[in-house]
């Protein structure tokens, strides 16, 4: 399983359980597909291959309160929503029931919206007019 949680989350299981999202402090995709939390699943994909190795990244994005995966680079699409919502720090998380399992984590960043980002965000879901603004801003918002 890949995902995120909080400090609370459960990370101990006696048995092989999938341990994210047993849990309302933890959110978790299973190699079966599976979406977890709050110990509710829903199918989200289908099923990983287990006979050949793939990558499966995680986005978490704390201005939207989405997860994201992917699968070899290929967006998943958002599993979750609303992450935003929990006061808690968020960790990123991996768990296993497979012997001879390997993770790697190939790379992780953290970043606060800038204040051109969250104001781009605004004007966008606002459909604010913005034709009065500078020309250097309009192209700015049409990359969005």
């Amino acid at each position: 399983m890949i995902g995120v949680g909080t400090s609370k989350a459960r990370t101990i299981s006696n048995g092989y359980v999938n341990l994210l999202g047993v849990d309302e402090h933890s959110w978790g995709l299973a190699h079966t597909g599976q979406a977890w939390h709050a110990n509710k699943s829903t199918q989200f994909c289908v099923a990983f291959e287990e006979s050949s190795p793939i990558t499966i990244g995680c986005l978490f994005n704390g201005y939207t309160g989405t997860l994201t995966y992917f699968k070899n680079g290929v967006s998943l699409g958002v599993a979750f929503t609303n992450l935003s919502d929990t006061r808690e720090q968020l960790y990123p998380m991996v768990s296993s029931t497979a012997s001879q399992s390997v993770f790697k984590l190939d790379a992780a960043f953290q970043s606060m919206p800038s204040l051109q980002e969250i104001s781009s965000q605004v004007v966008l879901k606002h459909n604010l007019d913005y034709s009065d603004l500078p020309l250097t801003i309009v192209n700015q918002l049409k990359k969005l």
